[in-house]
């Protein structure tokens, strides 16, 4: 599970983040020395999340 991809999500953290973050979150949560991206995947899919709900809302009203 831990293949490349994860392991350049650490380098290229804003790259990968979007496309891994369910194999990154998980792979976190298990080392957490690398709790900071965990934080960081949320941020992500917090401001996703806001994007598509604004997004949801201006196409009813």
């Amino acid at each position: 599970m831990l293949s490349t991809e994860a392991k350049n999500g650490l380098n290229y953290h804003g790259v990968t983040t979007h496309h891994n973050w369910k194999g990154e979150t998980h792979h976190n949560l298990k080392h957490p020395k690398h709790s900071h991206k965990v934080l960081t995947t949320i941020i992500v899919i917090v401001i996703l999340a806001t994007i598509i709900v604004g997004l949801a809302m201006s196409a009813y009203y």
